[in-house]
This record gives structure tokens, sequence and C-alpha cells, in this order.
């Protein structure tokens, strides 16, 4: 549902259909359509710099999950980066045709990239499908800022065991989009390639499982 509009000058607009305008237009598209729902207007956030030529137009966004570690402290587990591809312009969403790329948390370097698997025929990718631009072996910019972003953030919202965090990388910095409660763990362990209850994060949820059985039996 949702829509991309760019100012192009001269008080205009146009949606990546080509559609325009005037300013006074699309108002008045904006207030027709919130009368049948609730819409959000927000100024449209542009990628850094060095990530542009991984998007075909639309925000790229790293999910990466958190999870409060044995002393309570937010743990990165993973981490991809998706991008949009193909006639999607407008979100980088995974379930809604794009694709992502496992990231090392350590030092920001990316792998191949590959979609959430519906269909097998684009398989795993080192270069983006429109772009070309080279994703296996590349270090994303502000890796340092957007780790220290994600701790901080779940430490603020230390209720919740774990988190499924975005974060757009933006010129001036890293920007968190939103966090995510019940995050979808397909879309970051297919380009992992590997099931994490095997890893860290199946480790740490059996650890709080287990002490949360544990606290209920002592009652």
């Amino acid at each position: 549902g949702a829509e991309r509009w760019d100012y192009i000058g001269g008080g205009n607009f146009r949606d990546p259909a080509g559609n325009a305008l005037s300013a006074s237009q699309l108002v008045d598209r904006l207030r027709a359509m919130s009368r049948w729902q609730p819409i959000l207007v927000q100024e449209r956030a542009r990628n850094h710099p060095a990530m542009r030529d991984l998007s075909n137009g639309a925000l790229n966004t790293i999910r990466m999950i958190s999870c409060l570690d044995e002393s309570e402290q937010p743990e990165l587990i993973g981490a991809v980066l998706r991008m949009a591809i193909g006639d999607n312009v407008t979100v980088d969403n995974v379930h809604a045709g794009g694709i992502a790329a496992a990231i090392d948390v350590a030092t920001g370097r990316m792998h191949s990239a590959t979609h959430a698997g519906f269909d097998s025929s684009l398989g795993w990718i080192d270069r983006h499908p429109d772009t070309d631009a080279q994703i296996a072996d590349r270090v994303l910019p502000l890796w340092g800022e957007v780790c220290d972003l994600v701790r901080r953030a779940h430490a603020a919202f230390n209720d919740w065991v774990v988190v499924g965090w975005d974060v757009a990388i933006m010129a001036d910095g890293p920007r968190l989009v939103e966090g995510n409660s019940g995050p979808d763990i397909d879309l970051i362990q297919r380009p992992l390639r590997m099931p994490f209850g095997d890893s860290r994060l199946g480790e740490l949820l059996a650890f709080h499982l287990n002490r949360t059985e544990r606290s209920w039996r002592t009652r």
C-alpha cells in the first residue's frame, strides 16, 4: 500500500509510473485516500551515496536480529541487507519480491544475495540484477554506527528478549526505521544459510526459556 512521490521541481511531483501531480493535486489525493483508511505521509529517506547503486530506487534497509544475552545485554545475532529489484521500486521487502544479502556482523561485509525462495530461477547472486553493482564482499558504510544504534535501541526496550530491527543507512548516519517484536526469521535465516535453532539465537532462546520455566516452578 505504500506510494512514492518524488519532487520534480516547479511545485510538481511524480510517482515511479510517471504520473505527475501538482502539490495541490497531491494533497487532494492524500485527502481522498484518508477518508477510507488512515495514512501516514513521510519525507522520503534516501540511501547513503555509497549504497545507491545497490537499489533500483527504493530505500535499502538492514534487518538485524538482537537478543538479550545471559547478562541481559543486547547481543547482535545476524543481519541482512534488503534490496528491491524489478518493478517494485518503492519498498525493499523480501516478501514483496526483493532480495537480501547476509552481512558479517563483525565487519559489515556482505555475502551473496537471494530472495525468499519462491522462485528458483534467480538463485544466489553476487551482483544486483538491475544495477549490476557488486554485492558479495562489499563492506557497508558506517557499520559500527549501525551496530551501536541497534544495541542502544534494544537497551531502551529491554523487556523484549528478541527484536528484529530495520535500519536505513543515510548520508548523515544510520536511521532506525522500526523494531519488530515478532521478526520474520525466514527472511534472515535463508540468506545466512543456517538454521537459527543451531545458532547463538537458539542458544539464547533456550537459556531464557529455561530460566522462565525455573522461575515458574519456584513460585
